[in-house]
This record gives structure tokens, C-alpha cells and sequence, in this order.
């Protein structure tokens, strides 16, 4: 039967860059056009197709009836077949502009499944018959941007070129084009019909049509103050890089020269990145030229100044950067996550600039001062205009009402894991962090005699990363790599001893995802916010955690797999343990005798001074997901990792509960990161806090708060 709903893929040209300036701008270009369509309407095998040798046919007639009709339009990373319906098509064909909510994503289906999101990847995941042709990149590169040397390349070119290690035409090469728009369309549908079970419905669908509005509203940006600050920026490059080159006779990008130049001078490391950098330092070997020549290269390669080029790249003619935002980025939560510029790390202003950080922005923009002066004035060049990235936020005219929930994790964890001690604390006033800071003040006096008291900032510091079951290391990083592992040690065991609710719940979210495994189909809770349920029927086995407001959380093709932990003690010469570590051993263990065999206790190669101290018996969990230095493969998981998953999917569920509220009350967020949301102002501030704080019914009895500021530019640090 045939649906009122299609599929479709475009293959377009344009002399601009795509990746350079996302898909708004690009499909902004006056010269950017469509070459090829492919339209399958769902319910049909026949995929149509239209390309620039044509004239209007019934490809053509088919999408114009889906988009007069406000049939559902579906494509895989649909924002790019939206820019190009909303900017391109109505001048090429004379469409009108579809309803932006008539718009689905099947990449997107995919992301909320824990899917490769990638259409070739996503269909061989899938172990699907039909596959994404691989000769798209060449004849991209070939029709789709202008070669340098001789311009835009047609159908209609004469010549041959070779393609995948054939010699063709160019008009045999546009056919494989068409063909290959085609397949494109035929993967597309296949996934969709495959992942049916994951279409987005209710909440999820609304989420994501949030995520196209808000995109396309954009993020206003002040190009005058934009294009201050690339001056600024390439005026000190260039004093740098001179600078660099007097002390180096080298530049700074002649990367082997550079290392043989600082290895003569006492530098002793193959890399020159900002770790081995730093450890250089420290070493105190370095020459003062190498130092000199050392900062300089730091400097140059200040990553945080990389955006203000990418912003001034992808504003658009309104001042507006669009497109930035990916809905359910983050697949293990379903956070936002943003391509460039990335509004999620946007450096923060040192303290010492914040007093003075908007006159420092209004003095840059209308360039009243040198560089020089504005450095003796404000600072270093580099720092302040980092710094002042998420300061070119502002709209012109108006100013923006910057909102942040009060400490929403803070509340989310103990709230979803039902620890009425520490809600009661929060809902009476009282504060765990100070609490926190006592305990581990003492114990750190007592055992390891240090002369200074943890504030409650230090102490939140610390909560914050052991509270998911983070260990020293975790404890070791928020501190500034400052602490010695004994403190951190003493700070883990202090903050599992007052909070005895979260190693709990640790232990009840492995337990829950254990038991599911072990008896599939069967929904185990954890607490009575989040259940599990493993699932072996459909496209692809998986587990299921199921959040408060009904979505569910997919970790795909899960393993659970027996272990023993064991607490490995190692004594020195005098009989003392030096040292203490716990280890892995696969499988299970009833009896410590037969675990000290099988780990070789005693075997001078293995463990020649050791014994076991304690041990008690697990699972190892894992499933197909991201990974770090690699797109997609076996990630492991925990308790408290899946605790930490719960907690920023219920906040980010909060966020998008919020976002949508206020919009149908008139308000239009244009930028949800972290635990903000901005909005312009039209002075109705207070009931801006009101929708966004609004209990969903699924959340009742949480204390959700929030305060919004209504400032020039988005600044909250």
C-alpha cells in the first residue's frame, strides 16, 4: 500500500566549500544547484530519478506533490535535503517550501539507536542485502565541486578520465551519478524499514523536530566583532610566527625541522604536542631560546582561536549560524552535540577578565586600540579573544535571556536513584558538598598531614568525579593533576563513605543490566526510574535501559561476561606491601585457592611477593558503540557509567521537555547546551522560567529550578 510519505537524495554542485561552511550557507550560494533526484514514495519498489539532462518528469512531479501535500519527507541526514528544499529548490524548480515538520531523519533513527551514523555504515551493521555504492566520493570530487585547475566539470565534458581503475567519459561517469543517487535512496529505505521499530514517535519525534526549528532559526553571531578579532588574531600570528623565525630560521609549520631545531637544544621527545611540550618544561634541559621558541609554538597553535574563523565562515547573510546542532549527538544520552563552531566547549574567561570582559569586547570591535595596547589594557591577545567566543552571541537589536538549571545533575542522581537523605538535605536547604569538604579535610590531616582545609568548591569538584565511580585518577584530574594518588585515594574513600547511596546504586545498575541479560525479554529494574530489557528479536540483538520519560537508551550487541576482581597486595624487601592494585581474572571463583593457582601466586615471573587481599566475583559488561580514536567498536560499561548515563539523559529529557514547552508559549530557543537554554528576550522573563521549569509527568516531585539572566550576549560561565 502506498504511503504518503517518500524518500529522497540529492546530488547538488556549488563553487563553495560544504564542510568549511555547513549546509545552510552552502545552500545559500547563488550558484548552488541540484544535478540529480531520487524519490521513492514508501509503499513502492520503484525509486524515480531526475537529473540536469532532463526536463521536469515524474521524479520532479512526485516531490512537488509530497511537498504541497506535506507528505512525511525522509532522507538520511535529512538537514542537508532540507537546506536545499528551503533554498535552492524553489528558485531551480519553483517549489514551495516544505513544512520543516514534515521532515524525517533516518540517520538520526539510526544515532538514537547506537547505530553507526553513516548510511554505508549503517547498512552493513545491519548485514542488509542492499549496500551503499562505494563510487560516490570520486564522482562527488568530480561533478559536485569546481577542480582548480580547469573549472566545473559536466556531463557534457569531453575527455576521459580514470574512475575506481576504469577509464570512462564524463557523460558514462554522470550515468554511474545517477545511478549511484539511486542506490543511495534504495540503502536509505532499506535501513528505514529495517529500524522501523526505532521510527521517532511522541516525545523523541518532537525532540528532534525541536532540533530542526532551532537550527533553522540559527545562532546570531556579531560579524563586525567577528572580524575584529580575525585581525587582531592574524596580526599577532604574524608578530609570532616573525618572531619564531628570528630565533628558529624556520617557520613554524616546518614541523621535522622544528623537532630537529629543539632536539639540538635539549629538547627530548618525538612530539611536539602540549603534553610532551609541557613535560619538556618541566625538565628544565631546554635553552632560553628553546623556551622562548617553545611558547611561541604554543601560542600559534592555540586551538580555542580556531573558532572565530569557523564562525565568520558559516554566518550566514542575517548574522545567523545555522545548522550547528546534532540532535542526539551523544548516542549513550541523547545530548546535543554541535559541528563547528562547538557551542559545548567554548572557552571560559579567566576570573581576572570577567570584571572587564564586555568592555574588552565593545574595545576590540570598534578597534579603538593596538594590539599592543590592547594587550597592556586587557591581556594577552590570544586569551582575551578566545575568551570572548561565546561573547559574539548577540543579536543586534535585542538583547537574550540566558537560562541555567540550578544544579540539575546534582539533583537528577539522587532523585532517580530514590536517596531520600540527601533530597531532603537539598529540599531543606542543606548542602552535601560542604558536608563533603569536612570529612575530607580531617582525613586528610589525619593521615597524610596536610596543612590546608578542601573548601566546598574543591569538595563539589571532587564529588562530581568519583560519583559515577570514578577512582583516583578521575580524583587526580579535577584537582589539577595536583594531588598525589594517596589524597586522591583518601578523597574516593571519603566520598563513598558519606554518600553510601551511589556505590549502592552502582552495584543495583550492573545487578540490572546483569539479570536482563541473563533473561531476555524480561524488563529488570534498576531503580523505579530506569529498567533494562535485552532484546534478541528485531534487527540486532541489544539492551535496553529505559528512562523515566519512556525513551529508551540502546546499547547494541551486548556482552556480560564473567570475572572475579581480585585486590592483588605486593610486599617489599622488609615484608611491608608496597603496593596494592586490582586486577581481572576471567571467570568465577568459589574456591580463593584454586584462583591463587590459576593467577600464579608465588611465580617469580608473575607475582613473586604477592598474595591475594580480597576478591569477589562480576561481569564484565560491553556493547557496539563509539570509541575513543576509532568511530565504532566494543565499548565497555559499568554501573556507575550507566548510573552516569541515566543522569544526563534525564537531564537532557528535562532540557528538551523545557525548550518545547516554551516555544509552544511563544518563546524560540535558538541554542540548548549542557544545562542552558537561550532564547531571545521579549521581556517575559519570569515566565520563560516558569515554561521551562514546568514537571513533566514522568519526573513529578523533582525540584526543578532555574534562573534566567537577561544579558547582551551568551556569557554564563
Amino acid at each position: 500500500m502506498l504511503k504518503n510519505a517518500i524518500s529522497l537524495d540529492f546530488e547538488t554542485f556549488s563553487s563553495t566549500n560544504l564542510k568549511t561552511i555547513g549546509a545552510y550557507k552552502y545552500a545559500e550560494g547563488r550558484d548552488t544547484e541540484v544535478l540529480i533526484l531520487a524519490v521513492q514514495q514508501h509503499g513502492s519498489n520503484e525509486v524515480l530519478s531526475w537529473d540536469i539532462r532532463q526536463k521536469p518528469n515524474a521524479a520532479i512531479n512526485l516531490l512537488r506533490k509530497a511537498i504541497e501535500e506535506k507528505w512525511e519527507i525522509h532522507a538520511f541526514n535529512v538537514q542537508f535535503e532540507w537546506v536545499i528544499l528551503k533554498y535552492v529548490c524553489p528558485r531551480q524548480f519553483g517549489f514551495p517550501v516544505p513544512d520543516i515538520n514534515t521532515m524525517r531523519c533516518t540517520a538520526a533513527v539510526c544515532r538514537s539507536a547506537g547505530l553507526p551514523p553513516s548510511l554505508a555504515k549503517a547498512a552493513t551493521f545491519l548485514k542488509l542485502p542492499i549496500l551503499k555504492d562505494t563510487i560516490g566520493l570520486p564522482l562527488i570530487r568530480t561533478f559536485s565541486v569546481p577542480d582548480k585547475k580547469v573549472g566545473r566539470k559536466h556531463h557534457n565534458t569531453e575527455g576521459v578520465f580514470t574512475l575506481a581503475g576504469e577509464k570512462v567519459s564524463y557523460a558514462e561517469a554522470f550515468q554511474k551519478f545517477v545511478d549511484y543517487c539511486v542506490q543511495d535512496v534504495r540503502t536509505e529505505v532499506a535501513v528505514a524499514n529495517t529500524m522501523s521499530a526505532y521510527e521517532l514517535k511522541g516525545f523523541p519525534l518532537e525532540w528532534f523536530q525541536l532540533d530542526m526549528r532551532m537550527n533553522d532559526r540559527g545562532v546570531p553571531v556579531d560579524r563586525v566583532a567577528l572580524q575584529a578579532a580575525y585581525e587582531m588574531f592574524k596580526e599577532k600570528e604574524e608578530y609570532l610566527s616573525e618572531r619564531f623565525r628570528e630565533l628558529t630560521d624556520l617557520n613554524p609549520t616546518q614541523g621535522e625541522k622544528c623537532k630537529i631545531w629543539f632536539k639540538e637544544r635539549g629538547y627530548d621527545s618525538a612530539s611536539l604536542d602540549k603534553k610532551n611540550r609541557e613535560a619538556q618544561v618541566k625538565r628544565g634541559k631546554l635553552t632560553e631560546e628553546a623556551l622562548e621558541a617553545l611558547e611561541l609554538k604554543s601560542l600559534l597553535g592555540y586551538a580555542a582561536l580556531k573558532k572565530i574563523p569557523s564562525m565568520i565562515m558559516m554566518a550566514m547573510n542575517d548574522g545567523c549560524i545555522r545548522g550547528s546542532f546534532l540532535w542526539c549527538g551523544a548516542q549513550k544520552t541523547w545530548r546535543w552535540t554541535s559541528k563547528t563552531p562547538q557551542w559545548q566547549n567554548m572557552k571560559k574567561p579567566p576570573k581576572w577578565l570577567r570584571p572587564y570582559i564586555e568592555l574588552a569586547y565593545q574595545t576590540l570591535k570598534n578597534r579603538e586600540l593596538s594590539m599592543d595596547n590592547y594587550e597592556f589594557l586587557y591581556g594577552p591577545a590570544y586569551e582575551v579573544v578566545a575568551s570572548l567566543a561565546r561573547y559574539f552571541v548577540r543579536y543586534e537589536d535585542s538583547n537574550i535571556l540566558d537560562l541555567d538549571f540550578a544544579a540539575v545533575e546534582a539533583k537528577i542522581l539522587p532523585h532517580a536513584i530514590c536517596a531520600n537523605r540527601i533530597m531532603e538535605k537539598i529540599r531543606t536547604g542543606g548542602d552535601i558538598y560542604v558536608g563533603t569538604a569536612i570529612s575530607l579535610s580531617q582525613a586528610l590531616k589525619e593521615k597524610h598531614k596536610v596543612d590546608f582545609n578542601i573548601d566546598r568548591e574543591t569538595a563539589k569538584t571532587i564529588v562530581l568525579a568519583t560519583q559515577f565511580q570514578g577512582g583516583w585518577h578521575a580524583v587526580y584530574t579535577a584537582t589539577g593533576e595536583k594531588w598525589n594518588r594517596a589524597w586522591c585515594e583518601t578523597a574516593v574513600q571519603i566520598v563513598r563513605k558519606e554518600n553510601p547511596e551511589f556505590p549502592a546504586a552502582w552495584r543495583d545498575f550492573q545487578n540490572a543490566f546483569t539479570e536482563a541479560f541473563h533473561t531476555p525479554h524480561k524488563w529488570v529494574d534498576a531503580t523505579p526510574y530506569a529498567s533494562f530489557a535485552y532484546v534478541r528479536k528485531g534487527a540486532f540483538p541489544r539492551m535496553l535501559m529505559r528512562l523515566p520519560s519512556g525513551r529508551k537508551i540502546t546499547y547494541p550487541y551486548p556482552e556480560c561476561n564473567p570475572i572475579t576482581m581480585v585486590k592483588v597486595a605486593t610486599k617489599g624487601k622488609d615484608d611491608k606491601v608496597i603496593k596494592r592494585e586490582w586486577v581481572r581474572e576471567p571467570g568465577h571463583f568459589d574456591d580463593e585457592d584454586a584462583l591463587a593457582a590459576t593467577m600464579k601466586m608465588g611465580d617469580p615471573f608473575i607475582y613473586p611477593k604477592s598474595y591475594i587481599e580480597a576478591s569477589f566475583p562480576t561481569y564484565e559488561l560491553s556493547f557496539f558503540g563509539h570509541v575513543e580514536g576509532a568511530h565504532y567498536g566494543r565499548v565497555s560499561t559499568y554501573g556507575g557509567d550507566l548510573l552516569q548515563s541515566l543522569t544526563q539523559g534525564i537531564g537532557a529529557d528535562l532540557l528538551a521537555h523545557g525548550a518545547i514547552n516554551a516555544e509552544k508559549q511563544g518563546f524560540e530557543p535558538f541554542l540548548l547546551v549542557h544545562d542552558q537554554a537561550l532564547v531571545k528576550d521579549n521581556g517575559r522573563k519570569d515566565e520563560f522560567e516558569k515554561a521551562m521549569c514546568m514537571i513533566p509527568e514522568w519526573f513529578q516531585g523533582f525540584p526543578l529550578e532555574a534562573t534566567a539572566d537577561c544579558v547582551r550576549s551568551y556569557c554564563k560561565v
